[in-house]
C-alpha cells in the first residue's frame, strides 16, 4: 500500500490553494498454476491526471526514484480518462481491478479481469462517468522471445445524470517480442464495436478499428519507454464517449552520482465518437512536455525537481464565455520532497 499528499499554493484566482492525494493497494497471489491480482487506485487531484507532476514524481502514490518499490498498476486504458485539459476544477477518481490468470499449459495461459472506475468533479459544468470493464484473453508463447494473444474487452461507460450510455466491443490480436534481453515490443490491434443508447446522427452502432503499442528499452542507466493507445474513452469529463489517440514518452538515466534526470511527453487527441451533422464536432490536441532531476537523501528521503508545460489546442472555446480562446498554456515549476517508513513485513 503506498499513499502520498501535498498542498499547493496560487495567486492565480481560478486556482486558487489546493492538495492533491494518491492512495494505492496491491495483493498479488501466486500459486503452482495460477496467479491472482487485486488492485485499487484513489487519487483526489486539482486538475486532470494526464501528465499531473510531470517527471518529478508527485503521480505516483508513495515514495518515487531509486527508493521506490516496484509495484504493479493499471494501464492508461483502465482508468478514467483524463486527456482534456477544457475539464477544470478538482476531481476524484478511483479504479478497482481484480485478475486471474491461469495456466493451462506450459506455454499456454488464460487471463480473466473486471475493472470498475468512476470520474467525480467537484465543480459544475463537467461530465461525471462511471466505467466497467471486463477482459478476457489467451496468451501462448511461441518461442521464448515471441508471444501470440487474443483478447476480448467490454467496456460500459455510464454519466449519472445523462442519458446516454456507450458499450465498447473489442476484439484483439496481441503480439510481443522480446527483442533483446532488455528491449520488448507490444502490439496489439483489431475492430471496435461502440453501441449508444441514445442514438447519434440516427445511428446507434458505430464500427471502427483500435489498438495499442508499447516499446520498452531498459538498460542499468538509461530506461527509455514509448506507449501508443487508439480507442473509445470516456470522455474526459468533456464528452459523453470520445475517440482518443493517445502518446506518452518517457526517458530517464543517472547524471552523476546522486542525482537521476529523466524528461516526460504526453500527446492526446479527443473528439466526438460520431460527429454531429449540422453542427462543429469539437476536437482537443493536448501537449505535455516536461523534465526533472530527482535526487535521494539517504534511506527514506527523495527530492524532485521539474519543469511542465500544458497546452490545450482546440476548434471551439475552451470554456462557455464569448471571449474565451482556443488555445491555453500553462507553465508549472515541480518541487517535491518525500519521505517515508522503513517497510513493514506482515507475517
Amino acid at each position: 500500500m503506498n499513499y502520498s499528499g501535498g498542498g499547493f499554493f496560487s495567486k492565480d484566482q481560478t486556482q486558487g490553494n489546493g492538495q492533491y492525494h494518491h492512495l494505492a493497494s496491491a495483493l498479488e497471489i501466486d500459486q503452482r498454476r495460477w496467479q491472482a491480482l487485486f488492485m485499487d487506485q484513489f487519487s483526489y487531484l486539482p486538475q486532470s491526471s494526464f501528465g499531473f507532476g510531470g517527471a518529478s514524481g508527485l503521480a505516483s502514490p508513495g515514495i518515487t526514484g531509486s527508493l521506490a518499490a516496484p509495484s504493479p498498476g493499471l494501464q492508461n486504458g483502465f482508468v478514467p480518462g483524463q486527456s482534456i485539459l477544457a475539464a477544470t476544477g478538482p476531481r476524484y477518481s478511483n479504479s478497482s481491478a481484480a485478475q486471474l490468470t491461469y495456466d493451462v499449459s506450459r506455454r499456454g495461459s488464460i487471463t480473466v479481469g473486471g475493472v470498475h472506475g468512476l470520474l467525480r468533479f467537484i465543480n459544475s459544468g463537467n461530465i461525471n462517468s462511471d466505467t466497467e470493464t471486463l477482459n478476457v484473453g489467451y496468451n501462448y508463447e511461441i518461442t521464448r522471445r515471441d508471444y501470440l494473444g487474443v483478447v476480448y474487452r467490454f467496456t460500459a461507460y455510464h454519466y449519472p445524470g445523462g442519458p446516454q450510455a456507450v458499450g465498447d466491443h473489442v476484439a484483439h490480436l496481441a503480439y510481443g517480442r522480446k527483442i533483446t534481453g532488455r528491449l520488448a515490443l507490444n502490439l496489439d490491434g483489431g475492430p471496435d464495436v461502440t453501441t449508444f443508447r441514445v442514438p447519434i446522427n440516427g445511428s446507434k452502432q458505430r464500427v471502427s478499428g483500435s489498438g495499442a503499442g508499447s516499446l520498452v528499452y531498459a538498460f542499468p542507466l538509461t530506461t527509455v519507454r514509448l506507449n501508443y493507445t487508439h480507442g473509445v474513452s470516456s470522455g474526459s469529463g468533456v464528452f459523453s464517449g470520445a475517440s482518443t489517440d493517445q502518446v506518452s514518452a518517457y526517458w530517464s538515466r543517472p547524471l552523476t552520482r546522486v542525482w537521476s534526470g529523466a524528461l516526460n511527453f504526453g500527446y492526446a487527441k479527443n473528439s466526438q465518437i460520431v460527429p454531429v451533422t449540422g453542427a462543429t464536432s469539437p476536437s482537443y490536441d493536448t501537449w505535455i512536455p516536461g523534465a526533472g532531476l530527482t535526487r535521494p537523501f539517504g534511506r527514506t528521503t527523495n527530492l524532485s525537481l521539474g519543469y511542465q508545460a500544458q497546452i490545450q489546442n482546440s476548434n471551439v472555446a475552451l470554456c462557455g464565455t464569448a471571449n474565451c480562446g482556443k488555445n491555453n498554456t500553462t507553465h508549472q515549476i515541480l518541487l517535491s520532497v518525500q519521505w517515508h517508513a522503513a517497510p513493514q513485513v506482515l507475517r
